[in-house]
């Protein structure tokens, strides 16, 4: 008896290791077929992101994951003398950010990079935003304090740090210094 309970003790957990190895699996097989996940900023968002911003112009503002560019175009408009650089790893939605932001009349003032954000130095940056999933806020946490000056203001819509208390909070989107 003791002994078929602790063969499906063992036989639960065999399984429940499976499957969230399989999740584990699925979701990078989704950001290699499908690019990484996508959620857009609502407009309500963005306004209360450029209250915490307070940017001035010639501020150096960096969009992680820049989407479509709603964000860097919204917030360039805020304040036209920023100095505004999205970075974005899918290729389409650098296409969709480049149509977007010219469409607004920005393309002088907003640069789309195709890249990966853990791959690219964010120490020239004053401003960072993110709608980095809470999966790796830790990790995103850890580059942001070994890269960025200390002035820096990072804001984070949603999903927040592991380890650093926010400075400011406006609903769920809030600032960070380091």
């Amino acid at each position: 008896m003791w002994l078929q309970i602790l063969f499906l003790v063992y036989l639960i957990g065999a399984t429940t290791y499976f499957l969230i190895e399989l999740k584990k699996t699925i979701v990078k097989l989704y950001v290699v077929l499908q690019g990484p996940f996508f959620a857009p900023t609502s407009y309500k968002r963005i306004k209360q992101i450029a209250r915490l911003a307070k940017l001035k112009p010639n501020m150096k503002l960096a969009d992680l994951g820049a989407g479509d560019g709603r964000v860097l175009i919204e917030l360039a408009k805020s304040c036209p003398g920023i100095k505004a650089v999205g970075i974005e790893l899918d290729p389409e939605y650098v296409k969709l950010a480049r149509k977007n932001i010219s469409a607004a009349g920005l393309a002088k003032k907003i640069q789309i990079k195709h890249a990966s954000f853990w791959e690219v130095s964010l120490s020239e940056y004053d401003v960072i935003t993110t709608y980095c999933i809470q999966r790796f806020m830790g990790k995103l946490e850890k580059k942001l304090k070994n890269e960025i000056k200390k002035s820096c203001k990072v804001i984070s819509v949603f999903f927040q740090f592991p380890t650093w208390e926010p400075k400011k909070q406006l609903g769920d989107i809030r600032l960070y210094r380091k």
